[in-house]
């Protein structure tokens, strides 16, 4: 059911961002894996020197992220580029962009839950505090994206838009 015309809706907004300056993901995932922060200094060495090794310990490090989040990357730029809005009209434009990748499926699931409307790597402001950006979706995603050395990334922000 679509909205009335001149009400406020939420819509999802692509940003991409560097990784190396995600916000700390505080508290700790309850994960041997991800179990402490990744400090800044190896934050840092995982830019210059990206961990090829994929691990076998978990979901989210069984993917090699660079190439993942480089096509998000390319498709949240040609929906922005597109002006696509609405979350169903931005579902299904990145929807069929993905299609078109290639890339096997476990891979394009993948790209999915970067770029998908609900899915994507969420950020918000903490309460009232303006500058302190938290997570409210992607921690683990964006935890293993750390390490292994992705550069950028999709993120999503949801904001109020008026429909006509």
């Amino acid at each position: 059911m679509s909205p009335e015309p001149g009400h406020l809706v939420l819509e999802p907004h692509y940003r991409i961002r560097w990784v190396l300056a995600m916000p700390r993901i505080d508290p700790p995932i309850a994960r041997d894996c991800m179990a402490a922060p990744v400090p800044w200094a190896q934050r840092l060495a995982r830019q210059i020197i990206p961990r090829t090794r994929i691990r076998d310990c978990c979901h989210h490090h069984s993917i090699d992220w660079r190439p993942i989040a480089a096509a998000a990357v390319r498709i949240a730029r040609q929906v922005k580029r597109e002006r696509v809005t609405g979350e169903e009209a931005i579902f299904d434009r990145v929807h069929e962009l993905i299609a078109v990748l290639g890339l096997p499926e476990e891979e394009r699931d993948a790209v999915g839950v970067l770029v998908y409307p609900g899915c994507g790597v969420t950020l918000d402001h903490m309460g009232y505090d303006r500058w302190k950006l938290s997570y409210m979706d992607g921690r683990k995603r964006t935890h293993a994206m750390i390490e292994g050395g992705v550069r950028r990334t999709v993120t999503i922000r949801w904001r109020e838009a008026r429909r006509q």
